[in-house]
């Protein structure tokens, strides 16, 4: 579906859309290190290049990759993005655009500084469970930190903290007839 030509560009009639779009096999594909080109390589005069050209190499394994969202996941996080109109005012517009800027999100949780004792005005506090592993990077926390600008306004300050875990050990006795 393409615009009316008001709001969106309308494309002339009989005019060729060229879609592409990459397919992965989700998760299945975390943990990628090495790769192999295996195409062929032409340049802007169509002439195939053979030489020339560097190794491809990584430093860092493939991650993050997650399968087709479902639709629930959708019916959560749409209302919650709608809401905040893109801005991120209060702690709940933060848990609804965490998930948009960082999607290897599991859960989020965000309060205002107003709720702690003493008082912390003017910073919102985000505590961030990863789909992979128990805690954030400091550089994934910088990083969300930095995206998050762009949706904060001027007199709050976002704050990620690491989550903190409670393990509980049951110690029970089970009777039944």
């Amino acid at each position: 579906m393409f615009g009316d030509g008001i709001i969106g560009k309308k494309p002339p009639a009989g005019a060729i859309i060229t879609v592409s779009y990459i397919v992965t096999n989700g998760r299945l594909g975390n943990g990628s290190r090495n790769f192999s080109f295996v195409g062929i390589l032409r340049d802007d005069t169509d002439t195939t290049i053979t030489s020339g050209m560097s190794v491809l190499t990584t430093t860092q394994k493939s991650e993050m990759g997650d399968d087709i969202e479902d639709v629930s996941t959708i019916k959560y996080l749409a209302p919650r993005i709608y809401s905040s109109q893109y801005r991120a005012v209060t702690a709940n517009d933060y848990t609804g655009i965490i998930p948009f800027v960082y999607p290897n999100v599991d859960s989020v949780t965000a309060y205002g500084g107003e709720e702690l004792d003493p008082p912390e005005y003017g910073k919102v506090f985000i505590s961030i469970k990863p789909k992979d592993g128990a805690f954030l990077s400091q550089i994934t926390k910088d990083d969300i930190s930095r995206k998050l600008k762009q949706y904060a306004i001027a007199g709050i300050k976002p704050e990620i903290i690491d989550l903190k875990y409670l393990y509980v050990e049951v110690d029970t006795t089970v009777y039944y007839n």
